[in-house]
């Protein structure tokens, strides 16, 4: 009988373990989104109120949000307009405010709506190098966020990307949709731009390669965007696999531990 409840004491911590997985936590989080087909806009700040809105546009969700793990609302409807003599793929109203897709930057000049500040980093640092990368482009709000980088100068990377700022003297070449500057799915890029401070500051972008398709909201707000059912549904790959293996190795303590009880019963003098 001690075998058996050894093999007993041993399935039952491989099953606790298997309990205690965690979910891997969302990518989708509480900032201002709403999604039209397919593609993440992102709330943007202007001054004086609202632009006049224009006709209104059909699908526009908002995805759940969730900062702290485990299953991901699903998106709810909400209510969305153009803007009066602006594309809907350039910019939406919607709940109170602006949207514009990530891959837009509302900062550089004629951009059909005005924001609420100009983001003139150069006015206020003190140039210490004039730098080159090239890399790809991970889609973002209004930003550069460079991967496979490579650069004239060695420069600090956080998670083997370059962040790269784009204020009102960036111009980017080559690089535009319905009209306006936009940056697409991992598009391959040049970029001059300037170290100013712990910053660097893009002042001319162009395509490096091909031009990329436009960044879908799964390449922006990851794969469960659109909500989880449950803690499997979320646990990576990995610890499926992991999952898996333990659930194998139960079975086969617990069979293991039933022929050792048998053993044990018919074995002379047992009681």
């Amino acid at each position: 009988m001690r075998r058996a409840l050894l093999v007993l004491t041993l399935a039952l911590a491989a099953a606790a373990a298997v309990a205690t997985v965690r979910p891997a936590p969302a990518r989708a989080s509480c900032v201002a989104v709403i999604v039209w087909h397919d593609t993440a806009y992102f709330g943007y700040p202007t001054p004086g109120g609202r632009p006049p809105p224009g006709h209104r546009v059909h699908g526009v969700v908002e995805p759940g949000c969730n900062d702290t793990g485990g299953s991901v609302p699903s998106p709810t409807p909400v209510g969305a307009h153009a803007i009066a003599g602006v594309p809907p793929q350039v910019a939406l109203l919607s709940t109170g405010g602006v949207y514009v897709p990530a891959g837009v930057f509302p900062q550089l000049p004629g951009f059909p709506i005005r924001p609420a500040r100009v983001d003139d980093e150069l006015r206020t640092c003190h140039v210490t190098a004039h730098v080159t990368a090239s890399g790809h482009v991970l889609p973002g709000p209004g930003e550069v966020s460079l991967a496979d980088v490579r650069s004239s100068r060695p420069l600090r990377l956080f998670d083997h990307r370059l962040s790269v700022v784009v204020d009102v003297h960036t111009r980017i070449a080559g690089l535009d949709r319905y009209g306006v500057p936009y940056i697409g799915r991992r598009q391959a890029v040049r970029i001059d731009a300037v170290r100013c401070g712990h910053m660097i500051i893009a002042t001319r972008i162009v395509p490096g390669g091909p031009i990329a398709p436009a960044a879908t909201a799964e390449d922006v707000l990851g794969a469960d965007w659109r909500g989880t059912g449950g803690v499997i549904h979320q646990l990576g790959g990995a610890a499926r696999i992991v999952g898996a293996l333990t659930v194998l190795v139960i079975l086969g303590l617990i069979v293991l531990g039933l022929r050792a009880g048998r053993r044990e019963s018919s074995a002379p003098g047992a009681e």
